[in-house]
């Protein structure tokens, strides 16, 4: 993991609800033993030109996440919180079934099934239900299912 900005950082590009590679929805992954700059994070997206870049800080069991676009920070990503699940339970902790990240959105739960990953998506604050329902094998108002396909493992 990255500790300051003169060391390398794993990078991992990562394909979201698919099982097979360069299909999906794909994200960058990155890790680092804390947060950089918001500007070095803006940078890195950049760089990263995908429509996300997640990046990682564990912190006590769990992980902070935050996402970047090429152009702004947002509050909520599914598919990257989806890949950010399966680089931690398929290459940094493989025996985990379960993580939570924490967010600007607040905590999201995500699990690790037979057939690819679990996740509790927020609800609507105003309304009490989810707004999004975007998954074939959805599976209540507040869940997706997804496998996710490592693609690349880059180390930057």
């Amino acid at each position: 993991m990255l500790t300051n900005l003169d060391n390398q950082a794993r990078i991992f590009q990562v394909d979201a609800f698919t099982t097979r590679r360069f299909t999906g929805n794909p994200a960058a992954v990155m890790l680092f033993d804390h947060f950089p700059p918001d500007t070095v994070m803006q940078a890195l997206a950049v760089e990263n030109n995908l429509a996300e870049t997640a990046f990682l800080v564990a912190e006590s069991g769990d992980y902070n996440l935050r996402w970047f676009t090429p152009t702004v920070e947002v509050q909520l990503c599914g598919h990257a919180t989806l890949a950010s699940a399966a680089v931690v339970m398929e290459r940094l902790e493989t025996e985990r079934r379960e993580i939570v990240f924490h967010t600007l959105s607040g905590p999201l739960p995500v699990s690790r099934s037979d057939t690819g990953y679990i996740m509790n998506f927020p609800a609507d604050r105003r309304s009490g239900s989810t707004r999004l329902k975007v998954w074939p094998e959805h599976s209540g108002p507040s869940r997706w299912r997804c496998s996710a396909m490592l693609s690349t493992i880059w180390l930057c």
